[in-house]
C-alpha cells in the first residue's frame, strides 16, 4: 500500500491575513536623516491592526515629496504595496494556505504544484523580494523548464500565484502573466516553425474513437463501458468515477455530473484505504451539468444495472445509488484501474504511446468542434466557464477528422470477413448503436 502523504502547513508571515488597508495617516512631511530624505505614515488593516511604516533614501526633498504623493495615489486606488515579502514567504503562503482554504485544489494538484515550488522557484528565487522579481527573470524560468508537461504546471503556477499576489497589493503589476506570454513566443521561435512547447496533447479522431471502442468491446469488455462513457462525454476521470446509477436519466437519455471522487488534502480520521473513494466538491462550478448520451451508453448502463441486480439479488431500485464503474465488491475503481486495458489497447491499435487517458477528453472536445457543435453547448458539456477556454486548450484545430459514415463502413467492411469474433457479437448492435449515435451525438451536441 502506498504511503500516505502527510501535508503540514509552514508557520506564515502574519501580514498575509491582515486584509487590504482601510486608512491611513501620513505623519509629517519629508524629514532628513543621515543625509537622506524619508515620509512617514500608518495604515490601519482590515483586521484591524495599525501598522507604520517610512520610505527613505531619497536624495532630495523633491524626489521625497513627488515619491509621498505616489503612494497617496496608489493607496487611493488600492494599489500600494505595504509588505514587500520574500518569494519563499509568499509561496509557502500562496500553496498552503490559499490553494488549500481558498481555492481547495485537490490532492494530485497540491504535489505537483509544489513540485514546481521546491524544485525551480524556491532554489532559484526564494530569498529574493517578491517585488524584485521581473518579467525576464520568470521567462527565463518558464522557458529553461526540462519538459513541456513541466512547463504547463510552472505556467500555471505563475499565473496564479502572481494573479493572487496583485489582488492581495504584494506585486505592483501581474509580471508573471506577461512572462507567460512571452515565454510562449520564444519557445515558438525557437521551435522554428513547430508547435511551442504548450501545444495540444496528442488526441484521436473519430475513426480511430470507433475502432477503439470496437477493439474494446471484443478484447476488453469488462472496460468498454468506462470507455464509451468518457469518449461520448468527455467527463473527467474524477467525475467517472463518481457517476451511480442514479445519476442517469433514463427518460431523457441525460447524465447528470455534480460531483468527483477523490482524496481530499486533509485526510484526519479517514482509513488510509478509504481515502480516494471521499466524495468531493466537483472541479468548478461550471463543472456541474447534464451531457447526453448515446443509446449505446444508455445499453451498457442498463446492461450493467441488470448485472448488478442479479449480484445482490434484489429489486432493481437497491443499485440506485450504486456506482456505475464499480469493482467486483460494489467499491468505485480506482484512478489508476484505466492504466492496464487502455495500454493493452493502444498497443493493439498502434496508437501513441503518449496517449493519456486525460487526452480522450482532448479527444472529445476535438471531434465535437469538427463536427459544427456549438461552442457554447460543448465548453458547457465539458464543465468549463467560457467557450474560449475549451477551444484554446482542449481543440486541436489542426487534427485531421474523418468526417461522416464512409470511413466507418469501410472500415467495417475490412475487418467483418476477416475477424470471426466480430461476427459473434451482433454486428447489427455495432453498426446502429455504435456508429449512429455516437455520431450523431457528435454532431448534434449536448443539451
Amino acid at each position: 500500500m502506498r504511503q500516505r502523504k502527510d501535508i503540514v502547513k509552514p508557520p506564515v508571515n502574519p501580514c498575509f491575513f491582515k486584509g487590504e488597508i482601510q486608512r491611513w495617516q501620513f505623519l509629517g512631511t519629508a524629514t532628513y536623516v543621515r543625509g537622506k530624505y524619508l515620509f512617514r505614515f500608518r495604515v490601519e488593516f482590515e483586521d484591524g491592526s495599525i501598522v507604520q511604516k517610512e520610505k527613505g533614501g531619497f536624495c532630495t526633498k523633491k524626489e521625497c515629496l513627488d515619491a509621498k504623493e505616489v503612494a497617496i495615489s496608489q493607496m487611493s486606488n488600492h494599489q500600494f504595496v505595504f509588505f514587500e515579502v520574500k518569494v519563499r514567504e509568499f509561496y509557502d503562503y500562496w500553496l498552503y494556505y490559499y490553494m488549500i482554504d481558498q481555492k481547495q485544489i485537490s490532492y494530485n494538484t497540491f504535489f505537483s504544484y509544489r513540485n514546481i515550488i521546491d524544485k525551480y522557484i524556491i532554489p532559484a528565487y526564494g530569498n529574493k523580494k517578491l517585488m524584485s522579481l521581473r518579467r525576464e527573470t520568470l521567462t527565463e524560468l518558464l522557458v529553461n523548464m526540462p519538459s513541456p508537461s513541466l512547463y504547463k504546471l510552472a505556467a500555471s503556477v505563475i499565473g496564479s500565484s502572481y494573479k493572487c499576489a496583485k489582488q492581495m497589493n504584494l506585486v505592483h503589476v501581474n509580471v508573471g502573466e506577461k512572462a507567460i506570454r512571452q515565454s510562449r513566443k520564444i519557445l515558438a521561435q525557437r521551435a522554428a516553425g513547430t508547435p511551442p512547447i504548450d501545444c495540444k496533447r496528442p488526441v484521436i479522431d473519430s475513426f480511430q474513437i470507433q475502432k477503439l471502442l470496437i477493439e474494446c468491446k471484443m478484447s476488453e469488455p469488462d472496460f468498454f463501458l468506462p470507455l464509451s462513457i468518457t469518449l461520448s462525454t468527455g467527463c473527467r476521470v474524477s467525475e467517472l468515477r463518481a457517476l451511480k446509477f442514479s445519476s442517469v436519466d433514463f427518460r431523457t437519455g441525460t447524465l447528470s455530473i455534480t460531483e468527483q471522487l477523490g482524496r481530499p488534502l486533509i485526510t484526519d480520521g479517514i482509513a488510509e484505504n478509504q481515502a480516494y473513494k471521499q466524495v468531493l466538491k466537483p472541479k468548478t462550478y461550471h463543472s456541474i451539468r447534464k451531457i447526453l448520451l448515446p443509446q449505446f451508453v444508455l445499453d451498457e448502463i442498463i446492461l450493467a444495472k441488470k448485472r448488478r441486480k442479479t449480484k445482490v439479488r434484489g429489486d432493481l431500485r437497491t443499485c440506485d445509488d450504486g456506482y456505475i464503474w464499480a469493482q467486483e465488491n460494489g467499491d468505485p475503481h480506482g484512478r489508476g484501474d484505466y492504466k492496464k486495458p487502455f495500454a493493452r489497447l493502444k498497443t493493439k491499435l498502434g496508437l501513441d504511446p503518449n496517449l493519456h487517458w486525460h487526452d480522450l477528453r482532448h479527444s472529445f472536445a476535438t471531434v465535437m468542434t469538427e463536427n459544427n457543435i456549438n461552442p457554447k453547448e460543448l465548453s458547457q458539456a465539458m464543465g468549463h466557464y467560457e467557450s474560449d477556454f475549451t477551444q484554446n486548450v482542449y481543440v486541436d484545430s489542426n487534427q485531421i477528422i474523418n468526417n461522416g459514415f464512409q470511413a466507418y463502413y469501410r472500415f467495417l467492411d475490412d475487418i467483418v470477413p476477416k475477424t470471426e469474433i466480430v461476427s459473434d457479437l451482433n454486428l447489427d448492435w455495432l453498426i446502429e448503436d455504435v456508429c449512429g449515435p455516437f455520431m450523431n451525438a457528435l454532431r448534434t451536441g449536448t443539451k
